[in-house]
Formats: C-alpha cells, structure tokens, sequence
C-alpha cells in the first residue's frame, strides 16, 4: 500500500470517529451518511455469508442495522469500536432473517422464498455461513482486531494507533485471533482433506471485498429510512412484522422495535443496489496475492518433505514445529504435517500432545492449538479410533470436538454409535461430552433432529451438560419454538434451567429482552442468582439504560430482586458519592452485598443516619455487625451522641472492631463516656472486652485504675479475654486487637 493510500485511510478512521461523536452529540445528517458510506461494505459482506442462498436479505439487513445504528447512538460508550459493534448486529439480524425465512417457508409453504445453492459453488460455501457466527464467539479484543484488519482492511499501524497497541502487538494479536478461529471452523471442506483449511487461506479468503462501493442512491435509501425512523413515533411493532410476508413489509413504513419483541423479531426494510470499491479491492488484492504465494510456497514445502518413516522421527519433526514462535508459520506447518499422517500415525501424535508437559505458555498454547487440529483430522479419518484412544484417558473437551465433528461429517453414523454404546457406558451423574458435541453440530444443520436427539437424553448430568449447546439454535429458532419446546419439558426444575440459559444466552446481545422473557416465562418470580448475570451484562453494556430501567419497575419483589443485582455492580472500593446516594435513596430492606458497602455505609451513616438505621434494624445482627464499623465512622462524623446512643442501643450488632474504633473517637470528645457504657446492662463480654482494649490504647493510666478497682465485678467473658496481666499490656502496646479477642 502506498504511503499516501495508508495516510488517506488514517484520516478516513479519524473522519469515522469523529462522525460517529457528531452525529450522537447533535443528530448530525451528512456525519451519519458518511458513516452509512464508511461502513456499509462490512455489513453487507457479513449479512451475505450468513444468510448464504438468501441474498435477496442483504439489503433488509443493512437498512435494520443501520436503523439500530440510528436508534442507538447515544447509548453506545464514546470509545467503541464501531465496526465491531457493526459486525455483531449485522450476524445478529442476518440470523433473525434466516429464522424467521425458514418459519414462514413452513408456514406459507412457498419454497421458492428460500432459494437453493447452485450446484457449482465454491467450497468456501460450506463454512461461510459459520464464519461470523464463531467470530461473534471470540474474545472481544480478537474479533475486534479481526474484524478491524480484514473488514476495515486498516493496516497493522493503523490499528495500533486506534486500539492504542504497537505494530508489533496487533500483529501478533491478529495471528492469534486467525489461528482461534480457524480451529473452531472444524465443518470439512467438500473435496477436501481434514488440514486443507490453513490459517492462510482463511486469512485470504476474509481479505476479498463481497461488497462493492455504495452509489449516492443506495446511501441516501439507508439514511432516509434509518434517520426517517428515529423521528417518527413507534407505529408497528416488530413483533407483529413477524407475521407479515415481505412484500407486505415494503409497505408498511419505517418501524421501530420495542422490547423482546424486537429481539426475536428481527426483520427491517429497504431498498439498495451494491457499490463499488477500488481502494478496498485493490488492497485485497495485494493481500490475497501475498496470501497466494504464501500458499504456493507452503505447497512447494509439502511436497518437497516427508515424514519420517519412524515414530521418534515423526515425534521430533512436531517438537520443531511446537517451537515456532510464530503462530501462522506453525500453524501452516502443522497442517502440511496432519496431512501426511496414516490413520494409524495419530494414536501415537496425540498421546505425545495429550502427555507433553509444557515448560512456557507459549509452549502450552501451542501444544493447545496442535491438540485440537490433530484430534480434528483424526475425527474426520476414523471417529471410533479416536473414541478409543480417550476411553483410557478421558478428556472431556476433545470427546466433545469430536462428537462434534463426527456429527457433521456423518451424523447417520454418529447418532447411531450413540444409540448402540452400552447401558452403563453413560451415568445419569456425569457428563457426556460426545452427545453434547453431537447435538451442537447437529443443531445446526437440523434443529428438529438434534431436539429429538436431546429428548433421549435422561435428565440429570448428560442433558444439563449439553444443554448450553443448545440454546444458541433454539433462540434462533425464534420466541414461539422456544416457548413449545421449553413447554414440553416433563421436569420443572430443567424447565426452570432451560429458561434461565436461554434469557442469560439472550442478554448477551439485547439485557432488556432477556429481561423480559424471564419475567414473561417465571410470571415474575425470578431468582436472584439470574437477575445478577442478565444485569452484568446489562450494567457492562450500558449502564444508564439499567438504572432507568428498575426505576421503572414498580414496587415489589421483582424490583427488590432487580436492585440487589444492580448493587453487586455498583459495589467496590472506588463507588462515587453520585452512585452511593442513588443507592441510599433507593433502599428499602433489599439485600446489599454488605462484603463491599463499606463506603456507602460510612457515607450513608453521615448523610442520613435515620434511614440507615431503619434498613440496618430490618437486616439480620450479622449483617449489620459486618458493616458496624464504617456505618459507625459515617454516624460519629455527624453526631457523636447519635453514635454512643447507637452503641449503647445496639450491642448485638456492633463488632468487637467498631467499639473498638467509636469508643476512642468519644473518649476524645467525652472522657466521661466510657464508665457508663462499660456499666450499662446491654452490654455483651466481647464489646466489653473491645472498650477496654480502646480505653488502654487513648487513656491507659486512667483504664489500668478502673481495671485495678473493677475487674472482679466485670463481665465474665470481658475478664477471660484480659485475665492475664500481659494481656492488659499487650493492649496497652497495642499488640492485641479486637479482631483476635472476636476470634478467641
């Protein structure tokens, strides 16, 4: 690339951001056309592998996500990556289309809805369509760089300034990304050999432009509808669209989603024509011609060097090729190596990977990567062989990845090897990783059989294991599968399972959806334990819209659950006085994850005592002697009497700890404090114990004299802990605390 195409598209990236910033600050038209222009490409490619045969969709997919572009701005974080965010709705509704086609295809039995493949396409045909889908399963800071690097096509330096990484790191996080996801596209390629997807052909293949540059037409029918659509009142719900054919679609407007409907519905409308684009393609060009003569030199390679005849021989060639550094070059290597294995030469290779004990995590990923695309080919070749081999040293992982392979390559023969293995083969209390890999490639070429599969499965273990596997094509099948096939679950508790899964599986992408298909599903009663995962993810994703969402709620159990999720958030040391007081004016007697309160409690027992006071009374004495000592701190700040009243009042619930620390600040204010107290008829041995641990500390003459006079008539329990004379002195060092008279 030249220096001033590189220059050009580091100012095209900065123009982006601040395109994106404009448009959400006012509204900006012409800054969201430029955006619609920028990105448009990467939502068309994505939409057109997803939906394979389906590319009449292309268009309906890139006006809705450009319309939740539209919608959404202003709830996204300022330091997004766009492209990412692009990415993952465009699967997302590309995924709906598929759904929602194939339901109304049953529905209306109209097949020429879905057109077929032609017979000539390429061989790429078979994992396109699952390309985006494992990309969405990435760890973010991969898919970013990915999606980055062969969607945006910005150069290494050009990501590193974005992400604020160097040259060299985002290299090595792009190799690393590309050889994750090209061990998850397991599915064989027709014609091919179990090592023919090489990390190199993949990258190639993600380099070429599907798309081609927007004409003006194209655009202002994007950005009209979209910008169109955000002004407009919510007219049709998306959930009713569902049930519309597209032509009639095309005539029903602009529409606007609202709530889980709009998660499972899922379908927008427009109209475009592809564009052109000549920096884009000539980029991918010059990378797919390196790419070209990487993979005719790596060909060259394979064909010039054989194995080893002899196991050690072979065994030494892998360690060499373990030690590369360089995960595309070793992954490339591996490949031309499984390649030329005999089925008898793997027994052998993955007992050496299974048992190598790796001495650097560079070593130990390697020895991962290498594990997995050994146990991949082997799958392909014999299933069974591979089966055995584990049978004597299980892993359940790669029994998994094989069930999974084996169910895509054959699942006639993978289903029935299932069926036939022995009754006391599978255990109702342990996993079973071969039927879970099954039903998850199952699944995804057939949801019917893979829940018919799912149904033979006793519940308990095996089922609950595979469940997760699952999940993901029963949402895609849409709210109304869902809702049948969780309905004609016989077990209530697996039932309940299910439904938490799928809400959990749902609040990945849409929390306010999950949210609302739990309370629709459980009518209200929703534990607590998934309330906290659906609202990590919200609170993660965007805060303000959770918070708006429980003062929405009404007043209840629901809320009360609601909150406390939200609390496990907001929790910490680093809580902001705005965060704590919308906590406090918020609480009632909800639970609080009091392990990290202490500085709401000291900030609540300052501000507003007598509100603390009534939620730590509604609290049991554990509770409120755990968060005794910065509620204490918080009330002296504002009222030492109301403080000493606290303590006197309440002996149950202050910790050795918090008398310790209120009774020296009120010897300081009121020395004539301490005698009472010590004297009052409710106080317990241990806060005895901890007041004259305080009084030797700040008054030790004055204590050792009430000592002298008094110990005889002290509490029982006070006396034990400081009979012995070092004991007294040892608080007056300093050298005992309240903490070891508590655990004493």
């Amino acid at each position: 690339m030249s220096v001033f195409r590189a220059f050009s598209r580091s100012i095209d990236s900065a123009r982006c951001d601040a395109d994106f910033r404009r448009y959400v600050s006012d509204g900006n038209a012409d800054a969201f056309r430029r955006l619609v222009e920028r990105h448009l490409p990467l939502v068309q490619e994505t939409a057109a592998r997803v939906l394979g045969g389906r590319a009449g969709w292309i268009d309906d997919v890139s006006q809705d996500v450009f319309l939740m572009l539209a919608r959404k701005a202003r709830q996204l974080p300022p330091e997004i990556v766009l492209s990412a965010w692009l990415h993952r709705q465009s699967v997302r509704r590309a995924l709906d289309v598929v759904r929602s086609e194939t339901r109304r295809r049953k529905r209306e039995e109209i097949a020429d809805l879905v057109p077929d493949e032609s017979p000539g396409v390429d061989q790429w045909s078979a994992i396109a369509p699952q390309l985006d889908r494992e990309m969405l399963r990435l760890p973010e800071q991969d898919r970013q760089v990915l999606i980055l690097r062969f969607m945006e096509r910005l150069t290494s330096e050009e990501i590193a300034r974005r992400l604020g990484l160097s040259s060299a790191a985002v290299r090595k996080r792009v190799e690393r990304a590309l050889a994750k996801l090209r061990e998850r596209l397991v599915v064989p390629l027709p014609g091919a050999g179990a090592g023919a997807l090489t990390v190199t052909a993949l990258a190639a293949y993600l380099s070429v432009p599907t798309a081609k540059a927007a004409t003006a037409s194209q655009v202002t029918a994007i950005c009209s509808g979209s910008l169109a659509a955000t002004a407009a009142a919510p007219t049709i719900s998306l959930t009713v669209l569902t049930l519309m054919t597209k032509s009639q679609l095309c005539t029903a407007g602009a529409v606007v989603a609202i709530g889980a409907g709009a998660y499972f519905a899922g379908l927008g409308n427009g109209s475009a024509t592809p564009r052109e684009g000549t920096d884009a393609r000539n980029d991918a060009a010059h990378t797919a011609a390196v790419a070209n003569d990487s993979r005719a030199s790596s060909r060259q390679a394979a064909t010039s060097v054989s194995l080893p005849a002899s196991k050690e021989g072979k065994l030494e060639m892998l360690r060499k090729i373990l030690a590369d550094p360089d995960a595309v070059s070793r992954s490339q290597s591996l490949d031309r190596f499984i390649s030329r294995l005999a089925p008898e030469d793997f027994g052998d290779i993955a007992s050496f990977l299974t048992s190598y004990p790796p001495a650097t995590d560079l070593e130990r990923e390697a020895i991962t990567s290498a594990t997995h695309l050994v146990i991949s080919a082997w799958a392909q070749k014999d299933p069974i062989a591979a089966l055995a081999f584990f049978e004597k040293s299980p892993n359940l992982s790669l029994v998994q990845l094989i069930g999974s392979i084996w169910g895509a390559r054959d699942p006639e023969a993978a289903i029935a090897w299932a069926r036939a293995r022995p009754a006391g083969s599978v255990r109702a209390d342990r996993v079973d990783p071969f039927m879970s890999g099954l039903i998850s490639s199952l699944a995804s070429q057939d949801i019917a059989r893979a829940k018919a599969l799912f149904a033979e499965m006793p519940v308990g273990v095996p089922s609950r294991s595979a469940l997760p596997n699952l999940i993901p094509h029963l949402i895609a099948e849409g709210k109304e599968g869902m809702q049948a096939w969780l309905d004609g679950l016989q077990d209530d508790g697996f039932r309940k399972e299910a439904t938490n899964l799928i809400a959990n599986e749902i609040a990945s992408d849409d929390p306010r959806a999950a949210t609302e298909w739990l309370i629709e599903r459980t009518g209200g009663v929703v534990d607590f334990s998934d309330m906290s995962v659906i609202f990590t993810k919200w609170m993660s994703k965007d805060r303000e819209e959770a918070l708006a969402y429980y003062d929405a709620q009404p007043a209840g159990e629901m809320r009360d659950q609601t909150f406390t999720a939200i609390s496990f958030q907001l929790s910490g040391e680093n809580m902001s006085d705005e965060t704590i007081d919308w906590m406090t004016g918020r609480i009632t007697n909800q639970y609080l994850p009091v392990v990290h309160m202490d500085k709401l409690f000291a900030r609540w027992g300052e501000k507003d005592p007598a509100a603390a006071i009534a939620y730590l009374e509604s609290q049991n004495s554990a509770i409120a002697a755990h968060v005794s000592t910065p509620f204490l701190q918080g009330l002296f700040n504002s009222s030492p009497a109301s403080a000493a009243e606290y303590l006197q009042e309440h002996p149950d619930r202050v910790s050795p700890t918090a008398v310790t620390d209120v009774v020296k600040r009120l010897i300081v204010v009121d020395p004539g404090f301490v005698v009472p107290y010590l004297e009052g008829d409710n106080i317990t041995g241990k806060s005895h114990a901890a007041a004259m641990v305080a009084w030797l500390q700040t008054k030790p003459e004055d204590a050792k004299a009430y000592l002298d006079a008094n110990f005889e008539t002290m509490p029982e329990e006070s006396r034990k802990l400081l009979y012995a004379e070092d004991s007294v002195n040892a608080a007056i060092e300093g050298k005992i605390t309240p903490r070891q008279l508590d655990g004493r």
